[in-house]
């Protein structure tokens, strides 16, 4: 998931509050991604 690391590269830079926010995002990324790889299979 190239997304996904080119994002946690710019994470560092963040101030926390953005961080927190930015964490959530992916992860929602990331559980949205997971539920659709689990309905393929």
């Amino acid at each position: 998931m190239p997304v996904l690391i080119i994002g946690w590269s710019i994470y560092d830079k963040l101030p926390e509050e953005e961080q927190t926010k930015f964490a959530l995002i992916e992860r929602y990324k990331l559980i949205i991604f997971m539920s659709g790889m689990s309905m393929k299979i």
